[in-house]
This record gives structure tokens, C-alpha cells and sequence, in this order.
């Protein structure tokens, strides 16, 4: 894996996570419970974008190339609107997208607004050009991303008639990104919130060179298991197939390959007596990496 850098841009950044840490500490709901552990996660993910800057961003931007023209009669207003593709900033754009994975996909929708306005101004300051204004680009960053992995993930055979909504986006780029990483997620919605549909269409795409995907082959293979909660849920039965997955992806290549749990309907189990969520923080601890 190719490491990134941020040299010069060091003190920035550390300003930009302790902004993150201080906005999120202010909320009145769980979102305000953060540590150094949300700091390295966001390291970690900005990370692994950029060690796919190969594959991620030039899907992201459909695989333009950006040449000077030699055609001086070409129409000034026919020139695309500036973005980092044309100076290859993908430490940025690589930051912008953790960002979204690790505090802005936690935030609810007019708290991401109050977000992204309270650090695009050290976004500017990190891009360092005037043609683009840092808000617009942060969410066009988030969303041309997430377009881009629910067309990576749409098998056109099999999904067919799927309205590609809000929630559906969201829930395939945040799944990606944390099987990825082995970041534990809590998907949280109501009925008919794509929950299920996304948890389908992912497994069912990232199957490593085997996937139907030119971005997904460069991704690990996963191997998916669901344990259904209930109010008869035990502590035993949680850690099972924890173990379960342990054991399968033991003699695996693990930069190749996977193992993930899936735990569905996870607020029944809040309902036993038999408290079997006391668990997750052990098993998290064991079986994942921050």
C-alpha cells in the first residue's frame, strides 16, 4: 500500500481534525462521543482512498483525461467547470471523502449543512485555488463518489428497476468503505430505507477479480454472514459467528479477502434478558481493526 503524505499540509490537516473532534463533542445527541479513535479511523480512511486514487477517482470522473487544447478557436464556455482532477490533488480529495465516512454520514441532514460550512474555509485553505469554492466541492466530492460505487455495484442483469435514491447511495458507499477498512457500521432507518437492498447489492458485487465491476475487482472478496437478533438473542450466539468468520478467513489474504458479520434487526436483542449486546465491544476490539 501506498502511503500518503501530507508534508507541508500537516499542521492543516491537524487543525481540520481538531475542528471535526470540537464540532462533534457539541451536538446534544450520541454523535458527541468521540476520541482518538475517530481521529486514526479518519487517518486510516483517507489512507486507503488514496492508496486507490488508481482506480476510485478516475471512475469518479468518468475517465476524463485533461489535455491542453491546441484548438484556440474552441469556445471558452464550452470549458468544464474546475475540479482537483486537473492538478491531481488526491490527498484532498481522499480527505474530503474520510470525512464524509467518519463524521458527516453521522450527522443528521441540516447538521452536515452547519458542518461542511464550519470547515470548508480550512478546505479552501488546503486546496488553494480561487476557481473553486470549497462547500460546492466537498458535497459534489461526496456525491460523484457515491454515484459512482452504486454504478459500480448495479448489476444491470439482476437490479433491475432500482431507483438509485439518496439512502441506497449512501448505505452502498458507506458499506464499501467499512468492509474495506473493518470499521464497524450501524446502518439505522426506517422500513424501505434501502438497509437490506444495499447489504445484497454489495455482497453480491464485491467479489474480488470476480466481480462484474472494474472498481470492485481491485477490492477484497467478502464473505458475508447474518445472525438474526431477536429478544432470545444470547451473548454465546453473537460471538459464534464472530468466530464463525474468524475461522474462514484465517488461511486468507486478508489485503485480498474479508469475513463480515452482519447483525440484522440488532435492536431486538436490546429487548433479552439475556443483554447478548454487552459483547460487541469485546468482539469489536478482537475481531476488528481501527
Amino acid at each position: 500500500m501506498r502511503g500518503i503524505h501530507f508534508t507541508h499540509h500537516t499542521p492543516l490537516i491537524a487543525q481540520i481534525l481538531s475542528m471535526s473532534q470540537a464540532f462533534m463533542r457539541e451536538q446534544r445527541d450520541e454523535c458527541s462521543f468521540v476520541s482518538l479513535r475517530d481521529v486514526q479511523r479518519l487517518l486510516d480512511v483517507t489512507n486507503w482512498f488514496y492508496s486507490q486514487r488508481d482506480y476510485i477517482f478516475p471512475a469518479m470522473d468518468g475517465d476524463q483525461i485533461v489535455e491542453e487544447s491546441s484548438d484556440d478557436e474552441d469556445d471558452e464556455d464550452d470549458a468544464p467547470a474546475p475540479t482537483l482532477m486537473m492538478n491531481k490533488d488526491y490527498t484532498t480529495r481522499s480527505l474530503v471523502l474520510a470525512l464524509a465516512v467518519c463524521y458527516i454520514a453521522r450527522l443528521e441532514e441540516d447538521t452536515r449543512e452547519q458542518y461542511i460550512e464550519y470547515i470548508a474555509p480550512k478546505i479552501k485553505e488546503l486546496i488553494g485555488r480561487d476557481d473553486i469554492e470549497a462547500q460546492d466541492f466537498i458535497r459534489t466530492e461526496i456525491e460523484r463518489c457515491q454515484d459512482m460505487f452504486i454504478n459500480e455495484v448495479v448489476n444491470t442483469d439482476v437490479h433491475k428497476n432500482i431507483a438509485k435514491n439518496k439512502a441506497l447511495k449512501e448505505n452502498v458507499f458507506m458499506m464499501i468503505v467499512c468492509i474495506e477498512n473493518r470499521i464497524p457500521l450501524f446502518l439505522v432507518g426506517k422500513p424501505g430505507s434501502s438497509k437490506s437492498l444495499s447489504k445484497a447489492m454489495v455482497v453480491d458485487a464485491m467479489k474480488g477479480g470476480s466481480s462484474h465491476s472494474n472498481v470492485l475487482k481491485h477490492l477484497k472478496r467478502t464473505y458475508m454472514v447474518s445472525f438474526q437478533c431477536s429478544k432470545h438473542a444470547t451473548p454465546a450466539g453473537i460471538v459464534g459467528v464472530f468466530n464463525h468468520c474468524a475461522i474462514f478467513q484465517k488461511d486468507q489474504d486478508l489485503n485480498a479477502f474479508v469475513s463480515v458479520v452482519v447483525l440484522d434487526e440488532v435492536g431486538l436483542a436490546e429487548d433479552s434478558e439475556n443483554m447478548p449486546l454487552k459483547v460487541l465491544n469485546s468482539v469489536f476490539l478482537v475481531f476488528t481493526f481501527y
